[in-house]
C-alpha cells in the first residue's frame, strides 16, 4: 500500500517532523489525501492495502491482482479525454500516464516472485569455470559473487584449499599441508574464511578461520565440521562430537570456538548431521538431517533454540543435501535426486513446490549462492565398484562397476557368492547376488521399500537382509524364493543391519532407542527381543565360535570397536576410532578407519588392542563396509572411482 501510494501520489501517505511522530502516523493517523488526478477506485484499491485493521485489507495478493488489473483498464479508457483537455494543467496528464504505468508495475510486483529462482531456470545462464580430472569440490562463492573458493585433490590423496577470482586469473593457494580441508564458506564480508580440517588418520575435525587471501590462522574451533556463518560474521554454527565422537550436535559459538551452546542432538533415527546454512535474518539455521550414507532429509532450527522442523516431506527414496539460503530468505537452493538424476533445486519456504534449477544426468552437488541469487555448484561424476582381494597373493580386481552406488557385500557360508545392496537409477535399493570368482549378477529382490545389507544365515539356504524405508524392517529370504517373510520383534520401533548366530537360532541386529541405537537379540524365528547391553551400538557381528558379538558405538567412523559376550557380560572397548566390524577366523577383528587424507582404510585389530593396517587395499571416500570369506584368504568391498569434476555456474534471469 505504501508504494502504490507513493507511486500515485509522488510522496509518502505518512508524515512526522521526528522519528516519533512518524511512527504515531503510522498506527494512529489515516494517510494524506491523494492528490485530486488520482482516480477515485484507485484510491480505493490503496487505502484497502493501507488499512489499519488486517482484517480489511486484501487477504491474498490474487484479489489486490484483480483489483489493480480493473485499475489499469479503466485508466486506459479515460486516457484520451484526459490527453484532450487543454484546461488540465500538463503533470495532470502525465500523472494519469504514471497511473497506467504505476497500475502495471503493481500488479507485476503483487505476481512475480521475490527470488529468481521461484519461477524456473530456463532462462538461466550456465557458464563452465572450471573442469579437472583431479578431485575439485566444495565451491563457495562470496556474497558479492567475485570470489570463489574451492578444494582441490592431489593425486597423491592430499587436498588443499584455493580461492580465485569467479571471471578467471590465478588462483590463491590458502593451504599447503598433509591436513584434509573441506566445507569452505565465505564470511559475509567476504575478508574471512571458514573451512574443515581433518589432520592425521582419525583426527576429529576442527574449524579453522583464514583471510580470503591467506595469511595466518584467524581462529579455531576444535572438534568441529561444517562451519556456517552468522549474517552479521559474529558467530559460526557449526557440526561438533562429544569427546567419545558417540554423538553429533549443531552448536552455535562465536568464531573462537567460545560461548558454544547446542541446539539439537543427533538421535537414534538421525544419528548424522550436516550442512547447516545461516538464514540472512538470523533466526533459523537449515541443515541436512541423516539416516545413513545419502540418506538424508532438510530441516530447519531456530538459531536461538527450539524444536526441528521438516522442510518437506517426501519419499524415502528422495535425497535433500547441501541447503543454502538465497538472500532474500524466502528459498532454500540444495542437491537433491527428486527428479531421477541428482540436480540443484531451489525448494520456497512458502510452501510452494521445488524447483528445478539444474537438468541433465548430473550429480550436481555442493551448491553455493551469491546475493544475486548466482549459484556455484559441481557436477561431479562417480562410479561404484565391488572388488575382490586376495590378501595372500596380494592381488585384486573389479567384479562389477555400477552407477551410482553397490554397497555391503557379503560372502556366503561357503565363500562361493557374495550377494550385495545395489542403488537403483529411481533411487530404490535391492539385493543382488554373483559368483566370488566373477560373472552375471542377478537381482534377489524387488520390494517397494527397498532392501539392503544382505547376511546368509549359516545353512547357506536363507538371506536376512533389512528395509530401506522407516520403519526398517529384518526380512527373511529362502534361496530361489521371490517373496521374503518380515520378521517381528514385539516391537513397532523398527529393526536393521541384522546378523545371524554361527548356530542359526539366534539374531542380533541394531534396534532405534531414545538417543541412540542399541543392540538387541531374538529367537530367529522372531519374539520379544532382550537388550544386549545399554550402550549405545549398531552393526553387530557374530564371533565364529558365537560366545562373543562385536559392534560399534555409531555407523560413522569414530565410534570405536566394542567386544561384549553374548550373555551381556565383559562390554570392552578396543580401538578408540573406526566402525563396522568384521571377524577373522582366528579371532581379531576388522574394521573401518579413516586414514590420513579423509579416505577409508582397513585395519584389523587384537583382541589385546594391537592395530595393523592393510596397506594393500586403496580405498576412495568411505561409506565401504566389507566382508571376509570364511577362509579368511579373501576380502570384498565396494569401491569408489572419481572420473571427473567440473564447476558450473548458473546465474538466474535478469
Amino acid at each position: 500500500g505504501v508504494v502504490l501510494y507513493e507511486m500515485a501520489a509522488g510522496e509518502l501517505p505518512f508524515k512526522g517532523r521526528n522519528q516519533y511522530e512518524l511512527t504515531a502516523a503510522i498506527l494512529r493517523s489515516p494517510a494524506a489525501p491523494f492528490p485530486a488526478h488520482v482516480p477515485p477506485i484507485l484510491r480505493t484499491i490503496v487505502m484497502r492495502c493501507l488499512a489499519k485493521d488486517p482484517a480489511q485489507r486484501y487477504q491474498r495478493a490474487g484479489e489486490a491482482r484483480a483489483a489493480l488489473e480493473a485499475v489499469q483498464s479503466d485508466v486506459h479508457a479515460t486516457l484520451p479525454s484526459v490527453a484532450a483537455a487543454d484546461s488540465r494543467p500538463r503533470w495532470a496528464w502525465l500523472g494519469g500516464a504514471a497511473l497506467v504505468g504505476a497500475a502495471a508495475l503493481a500488479a507485476w510486483l503483487f505476481l512475480r516472485p521475490s527470488n529468481p529462482w521461484e519461477r524456473s531456470a530456463v532462462e538461466g545462464r550456465l557458464t563452465k569455470i572450471g573442469s579437472s580430472d583431479n578431485r575439485t569440490f566444495d565451491p563457495a562463492l562470496s556474497a558479492d559473487g567475485r570470489m570463489l573458493a574451492y578444494i582441490v585433490e592431489t593425486s597423491d590423496g592430499r587436498s588443499d584449499l584455493y580461492t580465485a577470482r569467479v571471471s578467471g586469473g590465478a588462483r590463491v593457494r590458502l593451504t599447503d599441508d598433509d591436513a584434509r580441508e573441506e566445507t569452505p564458506r565465505f564470511s559475509p564480508d567476504g575478508e574471512r574464511i571458514a573451512f574443515t580440517r581433518r589432520d592425521g588418520p582419525n583426527a576429529l575435525p576442527e574449524v579453522r578461520v583464514l583471510p580470503a587471501l591467506g595469511g595466518d590462522v584467524i581462529a579455531k574451533v576444535a572438534r568441529a565440521s561444517h562451519p556456517a556463518w552468522s549474517p552479521d560474521g559474529r558467530q559460526l554454527a557449526c557440526i561438533t562430537r562429544t569427546d567419545e565422537g558417540a554423538r553429533m550436535a549443531l552448536a552455535v559459538s562465536a568464531v573462537d570456538g567460545s560461548d558454544t551452546r547446542v541446539l539439537l542432538w543427533s538421535d537414534s533415527v538421525y544419528p548424522f548431521l550436516r550442512s547447516p546454512t545461516w538464514s540472512p535474518d538470523g533466526r533459523s539455521i537449515a541443515l541436512v538431517r541423516g539416516t545413513g550414507g545419502i540418506a538424508a532429509e532438510l530441516w530447519m532450527v531456530p538459531a536461538a533454540g527450539g524444536e526441528p522442523r521438516l522442510l518437506i516431506d517426501e519419499p524415502a527414496a528422495v535425497f535433500s543435501d547441501a541447503p543454502s539460503f538465497t538472500s532474500d530468505g524466502r528459498g532454500i537452493v540444495h542437491a537433491s535426486n527428486r527428479g531421477g538424476a541428482t540436480n540443484i533445486w531451489f525448494l520456497p519456504l512458502s510452501g510452494g513446490p521445488p524447483v528445478r534449477l539444474t537438468t541433465g544426468a548430473g550429480p550436481d552437488e555442493s551448491p553455493s549462492v551469491a546475493a544475486d541469487g548466482t549459484v556455484a555448484f559441481v557436477n561431479s561424476r562417480w562410479r561404484s565398484t565391488l572388488e575382490l582381494h586376495d590378501l595372500a597373493a596380494g592381488t585384486s580386481r573389479t567384479l562389477l562397476s555400477h552407477s551410482p552406488f553397490v554397497w555391503a557385500p557379503v560372502f556366503s557360508r561357503d565363500g562361493r557368492e557374495i550377494a550385495f545392496s545395489r542403488s537403483e537409477v529411481d533411487g530404490t535399493w535391492h539385493i543382488w547376488t554373483m559368483p566370488a570368482e566373477g560373472g552375471a549378477a542377478r537381482q534377489l529382490t524387488s520390494g517397494e521399500a527397498g532392501e539392503v545389507y544382505p547376511r546368509y544365515a549359516p545353512d547357506g539356504q536363507t538371506l536376512f537382509f533389512h528395509t530401506w524405508n522407516a520403519p526398517r524392517r529384518i526380512a527373511r529370504l529362502p534361496l530361489g524364493e521371490r517373496i521374503p517373510t518380515l520378521l517381528s520383534f514385539d516391537s513397532q520401533q523398527g529393526e536393521a543391519f541384522a546378523d545371524v548366530s554361527p548356530d542359526g537360532r539366534s539374531i542380533a541386529f541394531t534396534r532405534p532407542d531414545g538417543d541412540a541405537e542399541r543392540i538387541y537379540i531374538a529367537s530367529i524365528d522372531g519374539g520379544p527381543a532382550r537388550l544386549l547391553s545399554p550402550s549405545a551400538g549398531t552393526v553387530p557381528r557374530w564371533s565364529p565360535d558365537g560366545s562373543r558379538l562385536a559392534f560399534s558405538a555409531n555407523r560413522s567412523y569414530a565410534g570405536g570397536i566394542f567386544v561384549i559376550g553374548s550373555d551381556g557380560t565383559g562390554e570392552r572397548r578396543l580401538t578408540g576410532d573406526g566402525g563396522w566390524p568384521v571377524w577373522w577366523p582366528d579371532g581379531r577383528i576388522g574394521y573401518n578407519g579413516i586414514g590420513a587424507h579423509g579416505n577409508q582404510e582397513i585395519r584389523i585389530v587384537s583382541l589385546d588392542g594391537q592395530v595393523e593396517t592393510l596397506d594393500t587395499i586403496k580405498l576412495i571416500g568411505s561409506n565401504h563396509p566389507f566382508s571376509l570369506s570364511p577362509d579368511g584368504h579373501r576380502l570384498v568391498v565396494s569401491n569408489g572411482v572419481h572420473v571427473s569434476d567440473e564447476i558450473w555456474l548458473l546465474e538466474p534471469p535478469r
